[in-house]
């Protein structure tokens, strides 16, 4: 049996098994695919963004799944502040703890009612309440 011929990323990542479809090879998807294996892999998102001279932000738009995604302030402030703050508790601190409780109490249209809420926040408090395993009402 003829020895087994590496890459250079399977000596170095372990056995990955890439397409040789040259689109699905593209720089982007190969960036893509190394960052999720090193997320997969357990380092940190910073760590990844330096490893790959990368900003933390780009790491992390990839790995939006990663538990390490937070709110913006803005939309925090939204949350502890508006309509139904209360269920999340009395003081700022006990509210910032229960951000899901929180907005789960919304539904989509009341959230996109609140004040300071436009498409762009009102798409990271959903996908935010996705990574949680939550859901508007």
């Amino acid at each position: 049996m003829p020895p087994a011929i590496h890459t250079e990323s399977q000596r170095h990542y372990g056995s990955i098994r890439r397409s040789s479809n040259p689109t699905k090879n593209s720089a982007s998807s190969r960036i893509r695919e190394d960052i999720l294996m090193l997320h997969r892999f357990g380092f940190h998102l910073d760590t990844i963004s330096e490893m790959m001279h990368l900003s933390r932000g780009d790491v992390l738009a990839v790995c939006p799944e990663s538990a390490e995604r937070r709110l913006s302030q803005r939309a925090t402030n939204i949350l502890a502040y508006g309509r139904y703050a209360d269920c999340g508790g009395k003081s700022k601190r006990t509210r910032m703890r229960n951000l899901g409780a929180i907005a789960v109490a919304y539904t989509a249209d009341e959230l996109r009612r609140e004040k300071g809420v436009g498409p762009v926040v009102f798409a990271e408090i959903e996908q935010w309440l996705e990574g949680q395993g939550l859901a508007l009402r």
